[in-house]
Parts: structure tokens; sequence; C-alpha cells
């Protein structure tokens, strides 16, 4: 086993919604060799200096972050994230896998993406795809990733809820996550979010909330099963219909 993240890697994109929440996960082509690579560039440095020239104290921005890979355009290609002209107008996620799974891999939460094609005779067609790390409110925007991190599938990440029900119903989505037949799966919604409910039936966890009648809000349920596996559930509820 590797040591070091090195080696042919593995990467997969997902498209963004309106409220960054991540989609689908979709493995590409493997990249032309050498061509992978996440360049940091230091944020600027603001120096504050007395008469004299003696240092007070030094302010420093964010870094930023931008992940490339070269594509080559084999017969049949198909692009795995469409463009106009090299403009993506949608953001995605992306995450890398080093050839040895169990080594430190990335994810960039949220990224504006560019793609440039190119001809040569050495390589043919090659499509360069640039992703320009960007903030959130609530993520850092490249986080650790491990491929063979222990993690409880389910069907999905992310909920979205009305902010109130019809006559007679509740405000309530469902999430199914893959279990073990002797397992047990709870649910809780996190402490500062008391709007949310979690119950868990059969692998199947369903997620209430109270009415809405302010803007719109954002909170996280956590599933833990017994193999020791875990998945957080974002819950998206729209506002109401009188707030500003």
């Amino acid at each position: 086993m590797s040591v070091l993240s090195t080696g042919k890697p593995r990467i997969w994109i997902a498209k963004l919604d309106k409220f960054d929440n991540i989609g689908e996960w979709k493995e590409i082509d493997t990249p032309k060799d050498g061509t992978t690579s996440l360049e940091t560039s230091e944020g600027d440095t603001t120096e504050y200096l007395q008469e004299g020239g003696g240092k007070v104290d030094v302010e420093k921005k964010e870094c930023g972050f931008t992940f490339v890979f070269d594509l080559f355009v084999k017969k049949g290609f198909k692009k795995p994230i469409g463009d106009k002209n090299g403009v993506i107008v949608d953001n995605y996620a992306v995450r890398l896998a080093p050839k040895d799974p169990e080594c430190h891999g990335m994810l960039m939460y949220k990224a504006q993406v560019s793609c440039i094609s190119s001809f040569s005779v050495a390589d043919g067609m090659i499509c360069q795809y640039k992703f320009e790390g960007l903030q959130t409110d609530d993520h850092e925007n490249i986080w650790d990733y491990w491929f063979l991190a222990k993690q409880l599938v389910t069907d999905k990440n992310f909920v979205d809820l009305p902010a109130t029900a019809g006559s007679g119903e509740t405000i309530s989505a469902t999430v199914t996550a893959t279990i073990g037949t002797t397992d047990t799966l709870t649910a809780a919604a996190d402490e500062a979010d008391s709007w949310i409910t979690a119950t868990v039936s059969d692998g199947v966890v369903t997620i209430t909330a109270t009415e809405n009648t302010g803007s719109r809000r954002e909170g996280w349920v956590t599933l833990n099963n017994s193999d020791g596996t875990s998945a957080k559930i974002r819950v998206n509820q729209e506002k109401a219909a009188t707030a500003d």
C-alpha cells in the first residue's frame, strides 16, 4: 500500500443546485498524464507599520484554490460538463481520490468551471477543465476526502421542504439509507435545529419540520448506523409566503 497520494487518480464531479446542495456524483475519464493538479494562491498580506517601520500587526486574506485537468477527446467523446464557448453557467463540486484509495484525497465543495479546447498533432484534441474554488456561507472550500472512509450510503444528501403543508398533511420528506439486516439506524436533528424532527423505520428516515413563518432556513440531520458509519442530511425549508 502507498504512503503518499500519488499515481493515477479517480475524479468525480457533481452539479450544485441554486441552494449549493451537491447533486449526483459522476466519475469522469482518466485525465492526460501529468495534467491533474490543485494549485493554491496565497492570499494578500497587509502589514500595519508604525512610524519608523516597526511592524504592529499583519492581516492575511484567505488562499485561493484552482483544480485543473486535461481530457483526451477520444472517439465518441462527450464532455462531462457542457459549455458555450468555454463558459459554464452552473457551479460544480469536484473530488479526487489518489491511486491508493486509503491515502489523502480532496473535495472542492463549490467551483466556477471553465472548459478550454485545444489541438496539437502530438495529442489531438484536448479539453482542459479548470475549477476555480468559491466560498459558501457554511462550508470550507477544500475538504479532506478519503474514498475508503466508512460512510453511510443514502439515496440523497438533502431534502427540500415547503413552508407549510396542505390541509391534513405534514411538512415532511424521506431519506432511504442502505443498512444491513442486523444494523440499527438512528437519526436526530442537530442541536441548533429544533424545528426539525427525524424518525427512523426500516432504514427509512422521515424528516419533519414545523411551519415556517419567516425567511428561508437550513438545518442538518445526522444519521448514525450501528456499524459505525454515518451521514449528514441537509434540510432546506422555503420562506413563508408573507416573509420579505
